[in-house]
C-alpha cells in the first residue's frame, strides 16, 4: 500500500482515506500526473481517460519524461491491476474500449476428444473462450455458423469448410458432426468429414473479447496512472503503483476542501460510534466456475469454489472498514423451515471502497450480512458517503464458508498457568498459538499510566478517550 502519514491524531482504516491521509511522494521516481479523470463518452463499451501533463510538475524536471502508463482493475480498487497500454502514452488522452479480436485458423486438433461409446461425442475446445459475436459487447455466439471450421481428413483435398453441430460459447467447446448430413449445395447426403488419420488437420476461426468495458450492474473499473521517465544515467524509472490512488467513472468530480472537511468529520463520527467490520467485494469478472449452470445461467448456491457468484474465488477481501452501528430490532419468526432471524438495518460508511449490492460484511460477532441497495451521497458526483442496507444471513448460508485470512482461530484450551508458565491444555497442537490475523484488533496503548490500570476496549472511540 501507499506510504501514508497521519495528519490527524486518531486511528484510521479505509473509509475517508482521501481526507485522512496525505500520500508522501517518492521523489526518487517520477510523480504521477495531476487531475486524473475517467468519463463516459455516451457510447456503450467506451471510457475516456484524461490527465494533466506530467511536465507541469516541477519535481519531474530532473527526468526526461517518456510518457505515462495506465493500469486497470476490473472489480476492486485494491487490484489486481494490469497495464492496458503497450508503450508509454505521450498524449493527455486515452480511450479504453471493448475490443473484439479475431483468432484465424487456430489449430485445435490436439484438443479434440472422442467419445468412448459413440463417435457422436467429438468435441474440441478453443484457446480463448468465450466465443462471441463479431463487433458485440461480450454477446455469446449461439449459432455455430458464426465460426469458420476447416477439416482435412487426409483425402488429398486439403482443408475444407465444414459446419459444426453445435457449440458452447461460454466454455469454447465446439461439437463436430459425426453422422451423415445433407449438403444443400450438392443436394446430396454426404459422409461426415472428421480429422482422422496421420495427416489430419482441424482449424477454427472465431471472435473473442480482447478487452471488455462493462456497462451493466454497476461495473467497477478502476484505473491508476504512472509517469515513465529516464534519468541522466539512462535508467528507465516509473512511478510506484502503490503511490497512486485509483479512479473510477463514478467519481464525476473531485471534492474540494469544503467536502473534504465533511468527509473528515464523517470519519470522526464513525470513529466515535462506528463499528469495525470486514468487507468482502463480490467478483463480477474473472474465470467462470466449472460448476456454473449453462442451462439456468447461474451458479450453484452451495458451490465452495465460487460461493454462488459464478466466478472462481467468489469475493475479494477481506478489507477492514468502519460502518455506522446497527439501530434495528431483531425478530425471530417461525417459518415453514423452522425459526428464522430477521435483522435488517440501514448503515453508512465513507467514500471508499466503492461497494454495491450483494457484497457482504462480517461483524465481530461472527454475523455475516449482505449489502442491499447502495445510495451514494455527494455534490456533483463527488462521493463523500455511501448509505446502504444490511441484511442478516442465516448460519447455513454459503457466505459463512467464505474464508477469512488466518481463519479459523486456534481451538482448545490455551490458558496459561502463570506459576509454571506452561499452557494448561495437553493438546500440543494448540500450545502458544498466536492470535490469527482475522481476529479483531485490540490496539496497543501509550505507556502514560501503569499497565495494570490501563483499560482496553475494541473500538476506536475507547482507544481515543482513554489515551
Amino acid at each position: 500500500m501507499a506510504d501514508y502519514r497521519y495528519n490527524k491524531p486518531y486511528s484510521a482504516s479505509w473509509n475517508g482515506v482521501h481526507s485522512k491521509y496525505e500520500i508522501i511522494p517518492d521523489l526518487t521516481k517520477p510523480l504521477p500526473p495531476n487531475n486524473f479523470f475517467v468519463t463516459n463518452p455516451y457510447i456503450i463499451g467506451m471510457l475516456d481517460i484524461r490527465w494533466d501533463s506530467p511536465l507541469d510538475i516541477a519535481e519531474n524536471s530532473q527526468w526526461t519524461i517518456l510518457g505515462i502508463n495506465i493500469y486497470k482493475a476490473n472489480d476492486s480498487e485494491a487490484g489486481p491491476f494490469f497495464r492496458i497500454n503497450q508503450n508509454p502514452i505521450e498524449t493527455l488522452y486515452y480511450r479504453d474500449q471493448t475490443t473484439n479480436s479475431l483468432i484465424a485458423d487456430e489449430n485445435v486438433l490436439s484438443t479434440i476428444s472422442k467419445g468412448e461409446n459413440s463417435v457422436a461425442d467429438w468435441v474440441f475446445k478453443v484457446a480463448h473462450p468465450p466465443i462471441i459475436k463479431e463487433n458485440s459487447q461480450n454477446e455469446l455466439l449461439e449459432d455455430p455458423r458464426g465460426i469458420v471450421l476447416k477439416i482435412d481428413n487426409g483425402d488429398g483435398q486439403g482443408l475444407l469448410n465444414v459446419p459444426a453441430l453445435k457449440l458452447n460459447a461460454r466454455t469454447g467447446e465446439v461439437f463436430l458432426i459425426t453422422k451423415q448430413i445433407y449438403n444443400p449445395e450438392t443436394k446430396k447426403i454426404e459422409e461426415p468429414r472428421l480429422p482422422i488419420g496421420p495427416n489430419a488437420r482441424c482449424v477454427c476461426s472465431y471472435w473473442y473479447n480482447l478487452s471488455l468495458i462493462r456497462s451493466d450492474l454497476v461495473p467497477r473499473h478502476f484505473y491508476k496512472i504512472t509517469t515513465v521517465g529516464r534519468d541522466k544515467f539512462g535508467n528507465i524509472l516509473e512511478t510506484l503503483l502503490d503511490k497512486v490512488m485509483p479512479i473510477n467513472v463514478y467519481q464525476l468530480d473531485k471534492p474540494h476542501y469544503v467536502w473534504k472537511s465533511i468527509i473528515s468529520k464523517n470519519r470522526f463520527l464513525l470513529e466515535q460510534f462506528g463499528e469495525r467490520v470486514k468487507l468482502f467485494l463480490r467478483k463480477e469478472v474473472g474465470e467462470r466456475c466449472p460448476n456454473y449452470s449453462d442451462i439456468h445461467q447461474q451458479a450453484h448456491n452451495n458451490c465452495v469454489l465460487c460461493y454462488g457468484t459464478g466466478i472462481l474465488g467468489g469475493f475479494y477481501g477481506p478489507f477492514d472498514i468502519t460502518i455506522a452501528c446497527p439501530e434495528a430490532e431483531k425478530h425471530i419468526n417461525l417459518t415453514d423451515v423452522g425459526l428464522r432471524l430477521n435483522f435488517t438495518f440501514d448503515s453508512w460508511m465513507g467514500p471508499s471502497p466503492l461497494i454495491r449490492t450483494r457484497d457482504f460484511i462480517v461483524r465481530q460477532t461472527g454475523e455475516r450480512m449482505t449489502v442491499g441497495p447502495v445510495i451514494p451521497q455527494g455534490p456533483k458526483g463527488a462521493i463523500f458517503q455511501q448509505h446502504f442496507t444490511l441484511n442478516y444471513r442465516d448460519t447455513k448460508d454459503i457466505l459463512y464458508k467464505v474464508p477469512i485470512h488466518g481463519y479459523p482461530p486456534p481451538t482448545g484450551d490455551c490458558r496459561v498457568n502463570f506459576d509454571n508458565k506452561v499452557p494448561v491444555s495437553d493438546d500440543t497442537r494448540n500450545v502458544n498459538q498466536p492470535v490469527t490475523d482475522a481476529s479483531p484488533v485490540i490496539p496497543e496503548y501509550k505507556e502514560d499510566k501503569p499497565r495494570a490500570k490501563t483499560d482496553k476496549g475494541r473500538t476506536i472511540d475507547y482507544e481515543n478517550v482513554t489515551w
